[in-house]
């Protein structure tokens, strides 16, 4: 939800949650690891982008 209204660090904030959350199976971990991982790689190119304007 987050994500899809632009707002990486509360969609990456929500995904580190759900992750210590303990309660997923390893596919749900997996799924959010990759997640978190195209998020955050996202979030970086944005931040550097905003650096150089």
């Amino acid at each position: 939800f987050y994500a899809l209204q632009g707002s990486l660090p509360a969609a990456i904030e929500q995904l580190q949650l759900a992750r210590s959350a303990g309660d997923g199976d390893f596919y749900q971990l997996s799924v959010v690891d990759a997640r978190l991982k195209d998020l955050r790689a996202q979030y970086s190119l944005e931040m550097r982008d905003a650096k150089r304007q």
